[in-house]
């Protein structure tokens, strides 16, 4: 649910603090996106028991908070608030506040995620390798693939950048707002392009009858256009509702922006696979050959389906769990569905795909016999020239004394 308790506290702040007169011997009160910081003394230290009001569970990895520790503001002799040195933005300590146990759970959270996404882009920036290398697979069917591939891309880099701006002490609210504005987007365009496969599945097999040539152009507004729509709807109410943080703690109400035209577009794929199933059945007999050629695509987006599903059915019911350990759990397993996504799809859509596997054979098995024959042609000239050499020493005239 909605922290009204943070919302009141960052009003209060607000509200208290109002009429009260910049002076250079104190440091002005500001509200540092966590706690309200009153005015402070230079060259002192301002000290308040840490904000046990924010949330103990947090999906994006952000650490707990308990009420028995302190958090720290310095105060410098010039009136001005601490800045941390590498990036020259106002810093509070927090370090007390945060479990031991809860850092270690949330750093082992962030290699693994990290890894997750590292090993996501390498596998997929091979499958698009493929794809554009062998000009037999070019193809409407594979373009789809090409974005959905670019869409995970993007999506893992944004990942990997938005989890690494959470260990960078005194990080510019701008600078990771930003980057989770854009992790938000490729995370829905992610769903979106799959969204688009299954349409263009369906419009091949079930209206269009195994016609290949479709406009690509409503797919790519449906796969790149919508999310970012859905995005800018996200950002205005989170400025509205929740503009703080990072936009690192969880709201539920800016949250079923991002993940109900999700689950919308994973409903709608669900149904339309469903009903180019039973079409195919039914045409299978009469039409075999053609229908054979998207069997592997079919079953290939029904298999990746319920697993991308499965992640915001669990971040769904992690909204309105309050015990712990079940949501350390939950925790834990959407993140490995989340960062090792992009990897299933690279396998399943690539290299699990049976025309890929053919035309890379055939391409070993070419390169092998060009080898072949370079190393024959090779051992036949060295052989001609040793056996010229050998003849033309048997023709040389005696030596005179």
């Amino acid at each position: 649910m909605y922290n009204f308790e943070f919302t009141r506290q960052q009003f209060n702040c607000f509200v208290d603090n109002l009429n009260i007169s910049r002076n250079s011997s104190f440091c002005g009160a500001i509200w540092d996106g966590y706690a309200c910081w009153p005015p402070t003394q230079s060259s002192k230290e301002a000290v308040q028991n840490c904000p046990s009001y924010l949330p103990r569970f947090n999906t994006e990895g952000i650490s707990d908070f308990v009420g028995r520790e302190f958090a720290v503001r310095p105060c410098q002799a010039n009136g001005e608030w601490f800045r941390y040195p590498t990036t020259q933005y106002q810093w509070t300590n927090y370090s007390r506040c945060q479990l031991q146990k809860g850092q270690e759970a949330v750093w082992a959270k962030y290699r693994l995620a990290i890894s997750g996404y590292s090993v996501s882009m390498i596998t997929l920036l091979v499958a698009l390798f493929i794809f554009f290398h062998f000009r037999s697979l070019q193809c409407q069917r594979v373009t789809m693939h090409k974005h959905l591939f670019v869409s995970y891309i993007l999506n893992a880099l944004a990942s990997v950048l938005w989890l690494h701006s959470h260990t960078i002490p005194g990080v510019s609210q701008v600078y990771c707002k930003f980057l989770h504005a854009i992790h938000q987007y490729t995370e829905t365009s992610n769903y979106f392009w799959m969204l688009c496969e299954g349409i263009y599945l369906h419009t091949l097999v079930v209206v269009s009858v195994f016609r290949e040539k479709q406009n690509l152009l409503i797919y790519t507004g449906l796969g790149w256009g919508f999310p970012a729509l859905s995005l800018l709807l996200y950002v205005v109410t989170r400025f509205v509702l929740d503009d703080s943080s990072c936009w690192a703690t969880p709201t539920t109400d800016a949250a079923y922006i991002i993940h109900g035209p999700i689950a919308i577009a994973l409903v709608i794929n669900f149904i339309i696979l469903m009903n180019l199933l039973r079409v195919l059945l039914s045409k299978l007999r009469a039409n075999r050959n053609n229908i054979q050629r998207y069997i592997g695509a079919i079953k290939a987006t029904l298999v990746l389906i319920p697993l991308l599903g499965s992640q915001h059915i669990l971040l769904t019911i992690a909204l309105y769990i309050p015990n712990a350990s079940v949501l350390r759990v939950l925790s834990y397993i959407t993140n490995v569905l989340s960062s090792f996504q992009g990897f299933a799809v690279a396998i399943i859509f690539c290299f699990c795909h049976e025309e890929v596997g053919r035309i890379t054979s055939l391409s070993r098995s070419k390169s092998s016999y060009h080898v072949d024959v370079a190393f024959l042609s090779l051992s036949n000239k060295v052989r001609a020239a040793s056996v010229t050499t050998l003849a033309s020493r048997l023709r040389m005239p005696p030596k005179s004394n």
